[in-house]
């Protein structure tokens, strides 16, 4: 069906990326243009040619609607390969070619590709995706809008894990602008095992992974395993107030719980091999640095989000207890320091029209989304039920695995306190904002996706659906 509206600027995505053997059926499609494509893969026989297959065939795909509905991405390949015979994954993690022998396949069935959205932002787009016929997760896709090109390269490899999170932070010169010329570096922290190069002995070291590796980046430090390629490293300075138990778990570096650690994004690309970090908490009132034994840490992400918006970092925090509160901070750039914008009760959130006249239960809210596009606008999902166990509100810990029970996802404008539209939602991944002008542009989205057979193999299905690009937000 043709329409001349226009897309949306900013949109709240599925996590989860759908897989599709054929067209996307009776759902506003876009094919993402792909012009150039490069593999880095692993060195067993069988994974190197699934992996260069996939980036050869793999066409990404996109559903971009208003929110409260959410919008997804898509994967398709032909049906001939979501059909190969499975090789699995060894464990030991050395890449020798003879762990995995031509004869070793499994021929159940089903297609075994999973994948998930990990990041987006400056014009990249980051996931994470199996091959169609190994048995786990194993390599980042990498779409570069700027380029137009696709990279995969695997994920880090056991004896080099993330410590902080699996999530790459695209890091760009800020002497570069908006990174148009589309050079940029993807930074995870990981922890590994090194040889002192003194006594011998084996210690543990925090590496900055970095890829592409800068000039002055470095192989991984003399170990007893092998590489990492094509990552590379640099050595991480961390200050003394950093919280032993730190844990980050969003693009900043943050503890949710704790605070956030940021370093300079010219010292990792244009500097020297060792980098200076610097840590700031959280707000003294939001910080969870005394957590019950008993309960553990929780989730802290569950009701906490932090991101930029304009030229601020925001935090949301929604606060449980006798009187729960949703309250908005900004760190403000000049003095390094948390202003408060914005508090609200959750008897005046329950209480306001909007809210009551959508039949919304009166729970406290959770997993908060901040819109880019639209100044203290926030999207929250907000389970029908709560659970309890034990009088513990039990957290949701994974957020790409499926939460199946019954929830909403409503708009909520927190400057003028009214609520906005609302939807109930799917069962689906985890939730994030996506920003159409940060992360992709018109030039990436081809309004027909091209054709391709279904997951039988059959005829072409056509794509007759029209839509409008959406123009570039005018200059300041």
């Amino acid at each position: 069906m043709a329409t001349d509206a226009p897309l949306p600027s900013w949109v709240v995505l599925n996590s989860t990326v759908r897989i599709a053997p054929g067209a996307v059926e009776n759902e506003p499609e876009w094919a993402i243009k792909c012009s150039h494509r490069q593999a880095y893969p692993y060195a067993w026989r069988g994974v190197k040619e699934a992996s260069a297959s996939m980036a050869r065939d793999v066409t990404l795909l996109a559903r971009l609607v208003e929110p409260p509905d959410l919008s997804s991405l898509y994967i398709r390949l032909p049906a001939d390969e979501l059909r190969r015979p499975r090789f699995p994954m060894p464990d030991s993690g050395n890449g020798d070619d003879d762990e995995i022998r031509d004869g070793d396949v499994s021929l159940s069935e089903g297609p075994l590709l999973r994948a998930s959205v990990r990041a987006a932002d400056e014009k990249l787009v980051i996931l994470t995706s199996t091959l169609p016929d190994c048995d786990r997760a194993s390599f980042y896709l990498i779409y570069n809008a700027t380029k137009t090109s696709l990279s995969m390269i695997p994920l880090l490899p056991s004896y080099c894990s993330p410590s902080f999170t699996m999530r790459p932070l695209p890091m760009r010169r800020r002497s570069g602008g908006d990174g148009g010329d589309g050079d940029y570096s993807l930074a995870i922290m990981a922890r590994t095992s090194v040889l002192d190069e003194q006594t011998r002995d084996p210690i543990d070291r925090d590496v900055l992974c970095l890829w592409p590796p800068p000039a002055s980046a470095k192989p991984l430090p003399l170990s007893g395993r092998r590489g990492i390629e094509p990552w590379r490293v640099k050595q991480p300075h961390f200050p003394s107030q950093t919280p032993g138990s730190f844990v980050a778990d969003t693009a900043f570096w943050a503890d949710l719980a704790h605070g956030v650690l940021y370093c300079n994004c010219d010292d990792v690309l244009a500097g020297g091999y060792d980098v200076q970090f610097h840590y700031l908490g959280l707000p003294m009132e939001c910080r969870l640095d005394d957590v019950d034994s008993c309960t553990g840490r929780g989730n802290p992400a569950e009701h906490r989000t932090m991101s930029y918006v304009g030229d601020s970092i925001k935090f949301v925090s929604i606060g449980d207890g006798l009187h729960p509160e949703l309250k908005v901070w900004a760190l403000l750039p000049a003095t390094m320091e948390w202003k408060k914008l914005h508090e609200l009760s959750m008897a005046t959130l329950w209480g306001l029209e909007g809210f009551k006249n959508a039949g919304l239960p009166e729970n406290l809210p959770i997993h908060p989304i901040l819109s880019t596009q639209q100044d203290g606008v926030l999207y929250l999902v907000l389970p029908a039920e709560e659970k309890v166990e034990e009088d513990i509100v039990v957290a949701v810990e994974e957020e790409d695995v499926a939460v199946t029970e019954q929830r909403y996802l409503f708009g909520l404008d927190v400057c003028n306190k009214r609520t906005l539209s609302s939807r109930h939602l799917p069962d689906s991944g985890y939730l994030l904002g996506f920003d159409m002008f940060r992360c992709l542009d018109e030039r990436c989205l081809c309004p027909h996706a091209a054709p391709s057979t279904d997951e039988n193999g059959a005829r072409p299905i056509p794509a007759t659906r029209k839509r409008k690009l959406p123009s570039s937000p005018s200059p300041p």
